[in-house]
C-alpha cells in the first residue's frame, strides 16, 4: 500500500516535472519572441532617432544661416538709414550739419568752427570704399 502512494506520488511528481518542464519551453520561448520584438522597436525607434538628430542638424544649420543673412540685413538697414540721413542733410544744406553716423554718436554733435562741408566733399567722403 505504501509502495503504490509512493508510486503515485513519484508519478504525479514526474507529471508536474513534465508539466514544469512545458511551462519553461513556452515562457523560454515567449521571452525570445519578446526579446525579438523589443529589438525590432529599438531598431525603428534608433531610425527614428538618427533622422530627427538630422533634422535637428539641419534645422540648426539653417537658424545659423539665417541669423547670419538677418545680421548681414540689418547692417545694410544701419547703413542706409545713415545714407539717407546724410543725403537728407545735404539737400536741406543745415549750416549746423556735422557729419556723424548714427551708430557712432553717443552724444550731440557740437557745431565746429569750420564751414561746412560741401556736398562734393561729403558725397567723396561718404562714399568712398571702406576697407574691412
Amino acid at each position: 500500500m505504501m509502495l503504490t502512494e509512493l508510486r503515485c506520488t513519484v508519478q504525479s511528481l514526474e507529471m508536474d516535472l513534465d508539466s514544469m518542464k512545458n511551462l519553461k519551453g513556452s515562457l523560454e520561448n515567449s521571452l525570445r519572441w519578446v526579446e525579438i520584438c523589443y529589438a525590432l522597436q529599438m531598431e525603428q525607434l534608433n531610425g527614428i532617432l538618427l533622422h530627427l538628430e538630422s533634422e535637428l542638424a539641419q534645422t540648426r544649420a539653417e537658424g545659423q544661416h539665417q541669423a547670419q543673412k538677418y545680421k548681414a540685413l540689418l547692417n545694410i538697414k544701419v547703413k542706409l538709414e545713415a545714407e539717407i540721413t546724410v543725403y537728407h542733410h545735404l539737400l536741406e544744406d543745415d549750416e549746423d550739419f556735422n557729419l556723424v553716423m548714427p551708430w557712432t554718436a553717443l552724444t550731440p554733435c557740437k557745431p565746429s568752427k569750420r564751414p561746412p562741408p560741401t556736398r562734393e566733399w561729403m558725397a567723396k567722403w561718404y562714399l568712398r570704399p571702406t576697407t574691412p
